[in-house]
């Protein structure tokens, strides 16, 4: 549950703030997660930057394979589907880099009580 609120908080931030925001996302969702804070904003702004990747083929799918085919020419011998393989892969580092520094800062803020 925490990966998927996670993933909707990524996707909001993303789109109104930025992609930058992210790692905010991923603090968050580390700060959430007891242990492995890493590992759950990795996951959960790589499955929302997934979720944007997915809905831009589908909104534009010619233009986005256009698009993708033509950043990959850019790399010798790098077929077209590396570009949104690796924009997910960059995704969850930052994922992963807000999700380690919200769980180092976890025991400094208080967490609400359930």
């Amino acid at each position: 549950m925490k990966i998927l609120l996670g993933a909707l908080l990524a996707t909001l931030l993303n789109i109104i703030l930025g992609w930058q925001w992210c790692v905010a996302a991923g603090a968050v969702v580390g700060w959430w997660s007891i242990k492995r804070g890493w590992l759950a904003g990795a996951s959960a702004v790589a499955l929302s930057w997934l979720v944007l990747v997915s809905l831009n083929y589908a909104a534009a799918g010619e233009a986005v394979a256009r698009m993708s085919r033509t950043m990959a020419a850019f790399v010798p011998n790098a077929p077209a589907w590396a570009v949104p393989v690796a924009t997910v892969i960059v995704g969850s580092i930052l994922g992963a880099a807000g999700g380690f520094f919200g769980q180092a800062a976890a025991p400094y803020i208080s967490r609400p009580r359930s």
